[in-house]
Formats: structure tokens, C-alpha cells, sequence
């Protein structure tokens, strides 16, 4: 889905990368799928071209509601956790962010994810609901790639 601002796109997806705790061999990589950039992080993208909001986005958060993601969603339907943001890059006008999930972290099924800008509350930048489920456990490790391209 596309956020738009005054002629400014941003435009995002996503990408899990699901690897066996245990030796690191990817077990399956989802394809690149379009996220929703929310409302808020809209304003939020406005507020930090301005020089208004201190903070970007800085954590990832995953929850198990299958809720369809909204253009008013201010927060996961039910997170499990959220984790800091392992890796950021960018290229031309992209911005990957890049986050790794260990064994023991956000452990249950997972149906949805976000990016935010705070460990706890904060705004919600963008809303993924997962194409199908995926059971996250100790043998599992994740790393969500999102894409955010503004244009």
C-alpha cells in the first residue's frame, strides 16, 4: 500500500528469512511481499523532514492477530514483543531495515509485524499481516527485512 503526502510516495514491503537455530540453514524465505505504511508513519515521515520528531524508526514488532492492517492502525492487534533494529542500509530511496530474531525472542505464531519508532507504544510506521502464519520457536531463527521506498 502507498502513503502519499503531497505528491511524496512511500512505498513498503517485506521479507522473512526462517533459518534452523541450530546450523543457520534457511528453511524458507517468504517472497517480498507490500506492507501498509500507516497514517501516523506518514505524518511521522512529514514530522522528521520538517525537523518536528526526534525519533525514526527503531524496532520491529511481531503479534499473532490476523487482523487486516488498516491505514489507522496505531499498534499491532496483540504483539508479542518487539526487538531493536539489527542492520539498516540504504540505497538511492530505499531504506532496508533489517532485523534479527533469535532463538528465544517472540516466541508463537506469528501473523503479523511492524515497524515503530519506540520500545514501548511509539508510532506505528507501517503494518504487515502475514500471508500465512508462521510458528516461531526455539529452533527457529528470523530475520525480517523491510523495505520502505520513498518516491
Amino acid at each position: 500500500m502507498i502513503g502519499m503526502m503531497d505528491g511524496i510516495k512511500i512505498k513498503g514491503r517485506v521479507r522473512l528469512t526462517i533459518r534452523d537455530a541450530a546450523t543457520g540453514e534457511v528453511i524458507k524465505q517468504t517472497p517480498w511481499q507490500e506492507n501498509l505504511v500507516t497514517t501516523a508513519g506518514t505524518v511521522r515521515f512529514a514530522e522528521l523532514m520538517r525537523g518536528g520528531a526526534s525519533q525514526g524508526i527503531a524496532f520491529c514488532g511481531v503479534g499473532d492477530d490476523d487482523t487486516p492492517a488498516a491505514a489507522g492502525d496505531t499498534e499491532l492487534g496483540n504483539e508479542l514483543g518487539r526487538l531493536p533494529i539489527t542492520d539498516t542500509s540504504i540505497s538511492t530511496a530505499t531504506v532496508t531495515y533489517s532485523t534479527f530474531f533469535g532463538s528465544a525472542d517472540c516466541n508463537g505464531t506469528w501473523k503479523e509485524e511492524g515497524l515503530m519508532t519506540e520500545a514501548v507504544n511509539g508510532v506505528l510506521v507501517c503494518h504487515f499481516i502475514l500471508a500465512s502464519p508462521e510458528d516461531k520457536n526455539a529452533t527457529k531463527t528470523i530475520t525480517v527485512d523491510h523495505e520502505l521506498e520513498v518516491s
